[in-house]
């Protein structure tokens, strides 16, 4: 009976020891995904690795939008987000390059991107002056026709 209680005594606390550890990767990457300038919260994302059909990984993005990971091979990488707003979803399809030594290779974006809050700004101020000509247009007519 002794003996049966030390048995139970030296293995039960090796059933209940486990260890948390951590350990520092180089080569991680980060993305941040941006709606404007506010981070794109907790957005729901798929990562692709390169000619995988499979996700290499999936997930949420952190408080501040940002989805990091560490590749295991070079070559073009996918990342699809798509984080809410309150006007609806929206959809991040991000592709860069992962080079040999693990570090990313980054294209600027689109020219579109760059300039979309000129583009629009432009829109709107010929958009209204259009609204305010056609008015114009009709009052003179109006006045015409008598």
């Amino acid at each position: 009976m002794r003996l049966l209680w030390i048995l139970l005594c030296i293995f039960s606390s090796s059933l209940f020891a486990h260890s948390v550890e951590h350990s520092f990767k180089e080569g991680a990457m980060a993305v941040q995904l941006l709606l404007g300038s506010e981070p794109a919260s907790y957005a729901p994302y798929t990562l692709y690795a390169p000619n995988a059909s499979l996700p290499f990984q999936e997930g949420q993005s952190d408080k501040n939008g940002i989805v990091a990971f560490v590749p295991d091979r070079a070559g073009m990488w996918k990342l699809v987000a798509t984080p809410g707003s309150d006007h609806g979803g929206h959809l991040f399809n991000i592709s860069f390059e992962v080079d040999q030594n693990h570090v990313m290779i980054w294209e600027s974006a689109p020219l579109f991107t760059k300039y979309a809050q000129i583009i629009s700004g432009i829109s709107l101020i010929v958009g209204f002056f259009g609204l305010l000509l056609a008015w114009k247009a009709r009052l003179h007519v109006k006045k015409e026709r008598g």
